[in-house]
């Protein structure tokens, strides 16, 4: 059985840390301006991994290198970091790993080409997340804007499974909402597969969070939380005694 982390959402646009609704690039909550400051609140309250996401590079729009960098430079010794967003090529990979980066999330380059996620080779094994994002049971890419008319599980199987250390199952249309997990959906999908799944989208309050931690022996290996933290629905004390005891 894998261990369960709570990873904490950094989205990045413009240099600050930003919620959206629904991934509508319309929809920016502006929650902090100093990013550094925010990594370091996380690192602080216990919490072992960060879930950072370039927004702008996701989108095409420009991009957030120069404040990852620096998120690199002040804390890869002391928290794990977990990078997506507009990572579309082997240099693309090859480059954050270089850097620091722990994992690596990888999205429409994995749909569009998975030969170049196949000849990465042993020395990226299980530096990979394979995010599977879902909108009305339909695979969206391209920073959600562009829906695939795709079966996931297609997709999977013709990917090296040694290169991916897990899925991030997000549902779009619950994402930044706080509408709640889409739980159900989150657990029929990880019984379905025999990858390592990490729960994400519209998580409301630490109950949903001990909620998926306890379907932990279901191969749920950990969520991602974003709005829920920042809006204080979730105590990152609390919830860090619990998984990370």
């Amino acid at each position: 059985m894998n261990k369960f982390h709570l990873y904490p959402a950094i989205d990045l646009k413009n240099g600050k840390c930003v919620r959206l609704l629904h991934g509508d690039f319309q929809t920016e909550t502006v929650y902090e301006t100093d990013v550094l400051k925010q990594v370091e609140l996380f690192i602080n309250k216990g919490c072992k991994w960060l879930h950072v996401v370039d927004l702008n590079s996701a989108l095409g729009l420009g991009n957030n290198e120069d404040t990852i960098l620096k998120i690199i430079k002040s804390f890869n010794k002391q928290i794990n970091i977990q990078l997506g967003g507009g990572v579309r090529s082997y240099d693309k990979i090859k480059y954050w790993i270089d850097k620091g980066i722990t994992r690596v999330i990888i999205g429409t380059l994995a749909y569009e080409s998975p030969d170049i996620i196949n000849s990465l080779g042993k020395d990226y094994n299980s530096k990979l997340v394979l995010g599977i994002d879902v909108r009305k049971n339909r695979v969206a890419i391209h920073g959600w804007k562009n829906q695939l008319d795709l079966n996931p599980f297609s997709i999977i199987k013709r990917l090296d499974k040694s290169l991916i250390s897990s899925i991030i199952y997000t549902d779009i249309e619950r994402d930044g909402s706080l509408e709640g997990a889409n739980i159900n959906q989150t657990l029929k999908f990880s019984k379905s597969i025999d990858l390592p799944i990490i729960a994400s989208g519209g998580i409301s309050d630490t109950k949903e969070i001990i909620e998926l931690y306890n379907l932990n022996k279901y191969g749920i290996v950990g969520v991602v939380v974003g709005k829920a933290i920042y809006e204080k629905r979730v105590s990152l004390d609390e919830i860090n005694k619990i998984i990370y005891p």
